[in-house]
């Protein structure tokens, strides 16, 4: 079996890292992606995506990195369990294995 995926998208939002009680720390940051496909106006739509980032990838994102800025991501999707509205349900997220700065938004051409 393999689980493995790459996006490329702007940052929509810098990680906040959490402390664990086993001294580990996490979080999460979401990347949007422009959907392939134009809208009926013309325009695209986005998707958002929300990476789990572990331990130094996750602070060092948080040194490097600005909303906007356009990274690669390579890593595997998981799951979680959430609770919503009495039901439980399984969440999906991208576990961010190999992040890499491309471009700061300015530099992008359209």
């Amino acid at each position: 079996m393999l689980n493995t995926l790459a996006i490329v998208g702007r940052v929509a939002c810098l990680p906040e890292v959490t402390r664990l009680g086993n001294g580990f720390s996490e979080s999460y940051m979401a990347i949007e992606v422009d959907d392939p496909y134009l809208n009926k106006d013309g325009s695209r739509s986005q998707s958002v995506f929300e990476v789990k980032l572990w331990q130094g990838i996750a602070k060092d994102c948080l040194d490097v990195l600005e909303v906007g800025d356009v990274v690669s991501i390579k890593g595997r999707l998981s799951s979680r369990q959430v609770l919503v509205e009495d039901t439980w349900m399984d969440k999906m997220y991208v576990v961010g294995e190999t992040v890499r700065f491309i471009a700061k938004e300015e530099e992008i051409v359209s």
